[in-house]
């Protein structure tokens, strides 16, 4: 899509242009996809420790590990990659004035040592704009966010007492447009309880959940659709998709 320009910018495009920038253009449901099955598993990753005494060690220790090891090359070798395509070579693309459709601000712009920082610390998106030309960064500080919420307030609620993690609840407030993906990514949470217990072999034998599954992917492929032609409200297209 550094090829193409935003779709708003082409209305004369004709069906065959509509329908490839309509398919190529589930990014963000995508991850609303990525927010179920993050939930679901890690879900069960926090299953298997949460009795552990020392939970937060083990549990920090994964989570950072597992997203560091990503963020912080991409952060690099993104930034450098970036520096040396603006201030290089000069390129007009990084400037955000060639209306590609992936690069509608300055990448330039984004390259600073706090926004670094504020990657670095997955507030992208939210006190910082994403680093550089990665703008998909903004969900990796959505699931940051998530990894701490949930298993803090179930912790809480587990052991009848209060842990330091809830503090990261504050972002919520300071940040609202993170409580919408949180209750997507509760969603595969459930499951993953739901699945645990047997309740889906309890309640549906194989012709009723081979009809729930059909049912469902027809709902998803509406869900899909009317987030994709803006025909929902925001947050209620991510709840629907999610659901």
């Amino acid at each position: 899509d550094l090829l193409w320009v935003n779709a708003a910018a082409a209305p004369q495009a004709g069906m065959v242009f509509k329908a490839i920038y309509f398919l190529t253009g589930f990014g963000h449901e995508a991850v609303m996809v990525f927010f179920v099955l993050s939930g679901f598993w890690i879900s069960a990753a926090i299953d298997r420790r949460q009795d552990s005494p020392d939970f937060w060690h083990g549990y920090l220790i994964d989570r950072m590990s597992r997203l560091l090891v990503v963020l912080v090359p991409a952060l690099l070798i993104g930034g450098a990659m970036d520096a040396a395509g603006a201030f290089g070579l000069g390129g007009p693309l990084y400037f955000g004035n060639t209306g590609a459709a992936s690069l509608q601000e300055s990448a330039a712009a984004h390259l600073s040592g706090a926004t670094f920082l504020g990657n670095l610390a997955f507030l992208q998106s939210l006190a910082v704009p994403a680093f550089g030309s990665n703008g998909p960064l903004w969900s990796l500080a959505y699931e940051f966010w998530y990894y701490l919420w949930y298993p803090a307030l179930l912790l809480a609620f587990k052991r009848q007492r209060l842990n330091i993690a809830l503090l990261s609840l504050a972002v919520g407030i300071a940040w609202p447009e993170l409580i919408p993906g949180f209750a997507v990514w509760l969603m595969g949470s459930a499951i993953y309880h739901a699945d645990s217990r047997n309740i889906g072999q309890r309640l549906f034998t194989k012709g009723r959940a081979l009809s729930l599954f059909v049912c469902a992917v027809a709902v998803w492929a509406a869900a899909m659709a009317l987030s994709r032609m803006a025909m929902l409200p925001s947050a209620t297209a991510d709840l629907a998709v999610g659901f």
